[in-house]
């Protein structure tokens, strides 16, 4: 798994920034609607890394995303990492460990104190 992970570093191209923006000036109602994030994708001319340190950025794009589409990505981008983690703690059950780092991001999915928690709203 860590061979792996490593060789997804390798031939680099596009590079990602993303912050928050506000569609609306005036506060409104539900905060969480009016939070946009803008993402900016950087192109590179040559993969990193490789012999040069530095690589010429040939283009740039914007994209600006809604709330609803960057709800679905924070889910689905803390699915995979929930799944990595029950996989690590499979490889960690048969070699007899310690499953402290999985009860934690359980706990942080489960016990979230965000909006009350998941347990509240549900």
């Amino acid at each position: 798994a860590g061979a792996a992970r490593r060789l997804d570093t390798f031939s680099v191209e596009t590079f990602v920034t993303v912050r928050s923006v506000r569609q609306r000036q005036a506060k409104s109602a539900n905060e969480v609607l009016d939070t946009w994030a803008e993402k900016t994708l950087y192109i590179v001319d040559r993969p990193l890394p490789g012999l040069c340190r530095r690589s010429r950025i040939v283009r740039i794009r914007e994209v600006l995303v809604d709330p609803l589409r960057l709800a679905v990505q924070a889910i689905a981008s803390k699915n995979a990492e929930l799944l990595q983690a029950i996989e690590e703690n499979k490889l960690i059950d048969s070699r007899g460990g310690g499953k402290q780092s999985f009860s934690m991001l359980l706990s942080g999915v489960v016990d979230a104190a965000v909006n009350g928690g998941a347990l509240k709203n549900y």
